[in-house]
């Protein structure tokens, strides 16, 4: 479907959306100029005139048509009689043609001979014997000689060069004698055609003057009623007045094209009404324009007025960069030209400034109107006011600017308490670690205490009877075995608290400290667990580790431990009921120059819900006995940043969980 015409108002009234032109507010047609000079006088006659003509040469054509069709026909027919008849001729002759064969004699020949010269359309006659040999003939005397056939052929007849040419067997009795052949005059024919062509020619005269008559009378009836057509239109096209209607009572095509005429003026009255209200909406919410070719501007609307500040005298007449605000690169104008200039449409935004100095924003489109070559001859600018959008996104703008920066700085924020909980909860990680620890050494320094507060009663006791004199040799021996039994309880719960502390000066110092080293990781893994152990032996749940004891990682040794640390803490806060007697396993293997670890526990699991959004932070399941919701997020960090893998976590409800660990033996660089 084509979109409706757009409407400005122009120098008659209307003017519609772009169309070729001949350079003259014409319309460009497909007609053409007469070719010769009697095709272009011939355009010049009156209608009445042309349809005489046209009706006199139809009634001439069809009676010289039909009466050369009548002479044709009769024609044939005299010539298929004329042929029958020279059959009959030779089929009477066979008799005296089969006597001169048989008997070969004089008699015959002359009988036949004066038989023949009583039919004087008989020019020739040749008869031929079996073997092909022309054994009689016979020539008109008042006729042209006429060479006679080289040889007899096949039964047939034809009419070659004005005569009828027969060729015929003489049989007798069903036997087959030789070959006739006659030639037969057309000159009756002839005759009688030229007698007929001369009578019709007589005749053409008369034919002439009924078609004159004829044509006289018919062109009044078609004339007539279209020159009261053409009267009608060149007064509509004089006075402008499109209520005209033509009336008439015919009932045929004349009727037909006068209702098709008033259905034109009834669809011209519709369009003219459509275009004024279309125009009359378009100036109520565009700005419109049109400038010649060098952008000079022969129209504006009352908005254009309106918005520029300018009244219609100052603008008509003016370069349209009257209004230009110089806010724009030259080539964004170079580029509007060369569109434009090339016939098509050019669209954009445009900031202008109006006669007080101030500006504003439309949205522009710039519709070429081509002539009937192709260029245009003028540019119909359609402008709609955006300066209220651009106001708004000015000032979306700066608040998205303000938003940002108040979401950067309350990321900031987030960001540094998100790190002071993570701090906390490392701190809670090592007082955890601290209480465990302490509570661990307690036992083998309460044995120490214990073994030498005995000793030492032992040795006062021993002093005392040593003063007295009274010391025997049987209770020297005997404090010399309780002292060596007193030392051994002594170094061997010190070694233990010893190596406590060691374990967990090491996983403190690496904690805490974040440095990179070299470090075996089973035995790393054997101290972590060791500084867990009390928190393990309280919970009630046992926890075993599968290690190869040859792996050996160059990485951060804290940020493993907080990760097993965290997982570890995890299973126990999360996944078994109080009271139950749950199992952790941690496992871990060497794979090229990967290292893998698994960790599972046979608890709960992880809901499919909870598991999407198991690494978020400050998420948890059990905000109310204290989580933070960190100590996941806590992992995932860890194995993704400092360490460089990749952890996944699979479970399901009522299954446990595992997770598996992907890291570097060697740690990538900060």
């Amino acid at each position: 479907m084509r979109p409706p015409p757009m409407v400005v108002p122009g120098s008659n009234g209307v003017m519609t959306r772009p169309c070729r032109s001949n350079g003259m507010g014409m319309a460009r047609t497909s007609q053409s100029l007469p070719a010769g000079r009697g095709r272009h006088r011939l355009s010049r006659l009156p209608i009445r005139q042309k349809l005489t003509l046209v009706i006199l040469l139809a009634v001439l054509l069809t009676l010289h048509i039909g009466g050369l069709f009548v002479i044709y026909w009769d024609i044939a027919a005299l010539r298929r009689a004329a042929q029958e008849s020279a059959l009959v001729l030779a089929q009477s002759m066979s008799q005296s043609f089969a006597k001169i064969l048989m008997l070969d004699s004089t008699d015959a020949a002359v009988d036949t001979v004066t038989a023949l010269q009583a039919f004087t359309e008989v020019r020739q006659a040749v008869l031929f014997d079996r073997q092909g040999k022309a054994v009689f003939q016979y020539q008109r005397p008042d006729s042209l000689e006429l060479a006679p056939p080289a040889s007899p052929q096949g039964e047939q007849i034809a009419f070659e060069q004005g005569d009828i040419r027969l060729f015929t067997r003489v049989q007798f009795q069903g036997l087959a004698l030789g070959t006739l052949y006659l030639c037969l005059s057309t000159e009756s024919l002839d005759q009688w055609v030229e007698r007929q062509l001369q009578g019709f020619a007589m005749l053409t005269p008369v034919l002439l003057l009924i078609a004159a008559g004829l044509a006289f009378l018919m062109q009044g009836i078609f004339s007539r009623p279209l020159l009261h057509l053409a009267a009608l239109m060149d007064e509509m096209s004089q006075v402008g007045n499109l209520d005209l209607r033509a009336s008439t009572d015919e009932r045929n095509e004349f009727g037909q094209l006068y209702a098709g005429f008033n259905r034109l003026l009834d669809e011209i009255q519709a369009s003219q009404r459509a275009l004024q209200e279309q125009k009359f909406a378009l100036d109520q919410s565009a700005i419109v324009s049109a400038t010649d070719v060098t952008g000079r501007i022969i129209y504006v609307n009352q908005r254009f007025c309106d918005v520029s500040h300018y009244s219609s005298d100052e603008l008509i007449g003016a370069k349209h960069n009257i209004v230009k605000s110089d806010e724009h690169p030259p080539e964004l104008f170079r580029e509007m030209w060369r569109t434009i200039a090339a016939g098509r449409v050019w669209h954009g935004v445009l900031k202008n400034r109006n006669k007080l100095g101030g500006y504003y924003w439309v949205d522009t489109t710039i519709v070429p109107f081509l002539n009937d070559r192709g260029k245009p001859y003028q540019y119909l600018s359609v402008h709609f006011d955006m300066s209220a959008e651009k106001e708004a996104e000015q000032a979306l703008l700066q608040a998205r600017e303000n938003l940002e920066a108040r979401v950067s700085e309350r990321t900031r924020e987030l960001e540094t308490s998100r790190d002071q909980l993570i701090h906390a909860e490392k701190m809670a990680a090592l007082g955890s670690l601290v209480a465990g620890v302490a509570h661990e050494i307690n036992t083998p320094v309460g044995i120490g205490v214990t073994a030498a507060s005995h000793l030492q009663e032992a040795l006062r006791g021993l002093q005392q009877r040593y003063a007295e004199q009274q010391m025997t040799r049987r209770e020297l021996e005997s404090f010399l075995e309780m002292t060596e039994e007193s030392c051994r309880i002594l170094v061997s719960n010190l070694q233990r608290a010893a190596q406590q502390v060691r374990s967990f000066r090491q996983v403190a110092s690496d904690q805490s400290q974040e440095a990179r080293r070299e470090f075996e990781l089973c035995s790393y893994l054997q101290e972590v667990l060791l500084s867990l152990r009390p928190r393990l032996k309280k919970s009630g749940h046992a926890a075993t580790l599968d290690c190869a004891a040859e792996i050996t990682l160059d990485s951060y040794p804290g940020a493993l431990s907080q990760v097993i640390t965290n997982l570890i803490t995890n299973s126990l806060e999360h996944a078994f009921t109080e009271g139950e007697h749950g199992h952790l396993q941690i496992s871990a293997e060497q794979s090229g120059e990967r290292l893998l670890i698994d960790y599972r526990d046979d608890g709960r699991g992880i809901s499919e819900a909870d598991l999407t959004r198991l690494y978020e932070p400050f998420f948890t399941t059990a905000r109310g006995r204290g989580n933070t919701g960190l100590g996941m997020h806590i992992v995932h960090n860890l194995v993704i940043g400092p360490l460089g893998g990749s952890i996944e976590c699979q479970s399901s409800l009522g299954k446990g969980v595992r997770f598996h660990l992907e890291i570097p033996l060697e740690a990538p660089a900060a």
